[in-house]
């Protein structure tokens, strides 16, 4: 019992003070944000950043949002190598870079989050029926994605959503907590991902390649076919097609059963150019096709797949995205405008009432905005900067749905329970920051509008009853953030607050009233609430006579801080080492959760939304490395995440189910010039979870926590072939899987998998 309890604060407190009183590092050195890759390969350049003196570290966050492209003969990496992020000391955010991708032969781009403290996994394991979890938010609304800055968001009904093939993604960062950047709707945090480049691919010195990885994974036979041709004609032009294609089988359990309808077949292509006609100017197209076919359950999320009857799916998903970017390497600007269209339609066909559903949805998007140095002097004898970061945002989210067969459609194939309607955005953010000596400030408003608009037979029926068609939401959101380096380049603390929102989607705003929350018995709580009798009446006596809330919807407001302290030491655990390390806490209560609408006691008739949740934690993240004799290195990885929280729903106050077990992560590598071999443990502790049985009935239950165990290895047969081996879960330890629904239980989790690829490249 000593050993569970007690090793938590002995090993953060030997984290930091490990660090006390060592040398300075390099400039751009500084911790922050904490990259998955190792920093390995940022040893050996130390001595080159000294020499590059402030105008590197004043560049740095700059060159990070780049395109990492260079002249094919200009490409240096070779064997096992890995680019390293660009560190931001303030901010809680994590990059899982191309290395770990390529390390972790992972099928999708969930199996990458083990790694990063507060964020992972909600549903699964189908990759339908998977969604991001950060810091307890679950549904695809709270948690922004975007793809080469294309915003993402697919809302059915017990479905995830969420479409990006790992092979295709050079980076993926995952920010925890609203940034201002990020708007509505990040209410958890935001997920970007970033596509492949040709010359994430080159060879040394090579203008045009190619590529070709055959893959076999043993927890459910799937058979991973991956090619990619690529190139650099000339300085000006980065050119990539990729294509890839995963057939697998049900999945398999470690009792030794199978995982019914759990088989997949999914196919992904990626179609990029960028162009460099010379100066800060830069240009690239992205195209990215996914599609997901077969025979699935209805509710792809939770452990009662299945229930709902079978359906056969056909998924598929399209983002185009351009972006132009003007930017210089010394950091004085950086400013990009992307426009991007997602489309995403998924049509299901039920076996058991024969009725065919259609998805349609379709985002546009319109970014611009970066940063600009205003200020460069010294003020009372301290350097000073100021900059200011700003930008403008449109959307456009259009949501067409149609049902056909069911004893509720219309001819027309309007279904009442999943309304069709445009959802229209306007954002406008400015944020001056300004450095002085060791002090950094960051103060900005963003100012956000949102137009949601009904849709066909939904809009017909409001008319009918004189109300509105469509429902207007507008908020002023405040960010701050204030560092101090203790230490220059050595310790920095630093604090966040920030304010967000979320409006209502669509179908949560129009939703009639017998599928939604829109009548008396819903909004009473069953009758519960003073002031409302049970009636006979069928139709609507108290709430809205079309049975559709609409406008009494309000939205959900947030309000998010956080505190820290993070180091970046060389030397701390031997010569030529480094290590990184940050301790974040925060604070997070939403208030107006939409699933709290009810009338207010008394008998009036109006409504209003009581419920609230409220969210504390701790995360911990740290990256070592150590260059040893030649071109080998060792590098290590700790993250440690715990949130806890309550809600309030209207009536009844509970724990907050969607907030995943304690969970502790650690990797250790070698990693030679031919050679990569590393381990990974994770540790999730035990949680309380809301379980329902085949009947609906409820009752709070436990979870119990466990333990995963995984190794990588990989070598260089020749210059031109790699092999590659992988293992999940080696104990074949059986464990569950956070539900998708409602906080409950999840689905039995894979056993035992060996992963084995053979990559050909030239």
């Amino acid at each position: 019992m000593f050993l569970q309890v007690r090793w938590r604060p002995l090993v953060v407190a030997a984290c930091w003070l490990w660090g006390i009183g060592r040398p300075i590092p390099a400039p751009g050195a500084e911790a922050g944000v904490v990259s998955t890759d190792n920093l390995a390969a940022s040893v050996p350049l130390l001595s080159a950043s000294q020499a590059a003196g402030s105008d590197a570290a004043d560049g740095a966050k700059t060159r990070a949002a780049q395109p990492s492209v260079l002249p094919a003969e200009t490409v240096k990496a070779k064997g096992m190598q890995t680019p390293v992020s660009e560190p931001d000391a303030t901010q809680s955010i994590t990059r899982i870079e191309s290395g770990e991708i390529e390390r972790r032969q992972a099928a999708s781009v969930f199996e990458l989050l083990d790694g990063v403290a507060g964020a992972g996994v909600n549903g699964g394991p189908r990759a339908s029926g998977m969604s991001f979890n950060i810091r307890g938010y679950t549904d695809s609304e709270d948690v922004a994605v975007k793809v080469d800055g294309a915003v993402k968001g697919f809302e059915k009904y017990r479905y995830g959503g969420t479409f990006i093939e790992p092979d295709l993604i050079k980076s993926v960062e995952v920010q925890r907590g609203p940034q201002i950047e990020s708007g509505a709707g990040s209410l958890g945090g935001t997920v970007l991902a970033t596509t492949k480049d040709a010359t994430d691919l080159l060879q040394p010195g090579r203008s045009f390649g190619a590529r070709v990885r055959l893959g076999y994974g043993s927890v459910d036979d799937e058979r991973h076919r991956f090619a990619a041709v690529y190139g650099r004609p000339n300085d000006d032009v980065d050119l990539l097609l990729a294509v890839t294609r995963r057939r697998s089988d049900d999945i398999g359990l470690p009792g030794g059963k199978e995982l019914e309808h759990s088989s997949a077949a999914l196919d992904s292509r990626l179609l990029k150019a960028t162009w460099l006609p010379g100066g800060d100017w830069s240009a690239s197209f992205s195209f990215t096709d996914y599609t997901d076919k077969g025979l699935q359950p209805f509710d792809t999320t939770s452990n009662l797949a299945g229930l709902f009857g079978l359906v056969v799916r056909e998924a598929r998903d399209r983002t185009a995205a351009l972006t132009l970017r003007y930017a210089d390497d010394a950091g004085r600007h950086d400013w990009h405008l992307t426009l991007a269209r997602g489309t995403t339609r998924v049509e299901d066909w039920s076996l058991n009432s024969r009725t065919t559903n259609d998805y349609a949805y379709r985002i546009d998007t319109i970014d611009a905005g970066g940063r600009q140095q205003l200020l460069r002097a010294t003020w009372l004898g301290l350097p000073a900067e100021l900059q200011v970061k700003a930008g403008a945002q449109l959307g456009r989210n259009e949501r067409r749905v149609t049902s056909f067969g069911s004893a509720t459609s219309q001819p027309d194939g309007f279904y009442g329970a999943q309304p069709p309607g445009i959802k229209r955005s306007r954002g406008l953010y400015v944020e001056p920051q300004l450095s002085w000596g060791r002090l950094n400030v960051a103060a900005g408003l963003r100012r956000d509008l949102y137009e949601i608009e009904a849709r066909s037979q939904t809009a017909a029926k409001l008319r009918s009853q004189d109300e509105d068609t469509s429902v207007g939401y507008g908020r002023t959101s405040p960010h701050v953030s204030v560092s101090f380096d203790l230490v220059p380049q050595q310790w920095t603390l630093f604090a966040n607050t920030a304010r967000s929102f979320r409006p209502p989607l669509i179908d949560e705003i129009y939703t009639d009233s017998g599928y939604g929350r829109c009548n008396d018995n819903v909004l009473s709580f069953g009758w519960k609430v003073p002031g409302y009798p049970r009636t006979r009446s069928l139709t609507n006596v108290y709430g809205p006579k079309s049975g559709i809330c609409g406008s009494r919807y309000e939205a959900e407001e947030s309000r998010t801080v956080e505190w820290g302290l993070s180091t970046s030491q060389r030397d701390v655990l031997g010569r030529n080492s480094q290590l990184a390390a940050r301790a974040t806490f925060f604070r997070n209560r939403t208030d107006h959760l939409l699933e709290s609408l009810s009338f207010v006691p008394g008998g009036s008739g109006q409504t209003w939304q009581p419920g609230w949740e409220h969210r504390r934690g701790q995360e911990l993240e740290s990256t070592a490395a150590w260059r040893l004799a030649g071109t080998s290195s060792v590098f290590a990885r700790l993250s440690y995440s715990r949130i806890r929280g309550t809600r309030y729903d209207g009536d009844v106050h509970e724990d907050l189910y969607t907030a995943p077990g304690d969970t502790t992560s650690a990797s250790v590598g070698w990693r030679g010039r031919k050679t990569e071999a590393s381990l990974r443990w994770q540790r999730v502790a035990a949680r309380r979870v809301l379980k329902t049985d085949q009947y609906g009935r409820e009752s709070i239950g436990h979870q119990d926590g466990y333990h995963l165990l995984g190794a990588t290895f990989r070598t260089e047969l020749t210059p031109h072939l790699e092999l590659q081996v992988s293992g999940e879960n080696l104990e074949n330890a059986g464990y569950h899987l956070n539900d998708g629904w409602g906080g409950g239980q999840g689905t039995q989790a894979p056993g035992r998998n060996l992963r084995v690829s053979l990559t050909a490249r030239y």
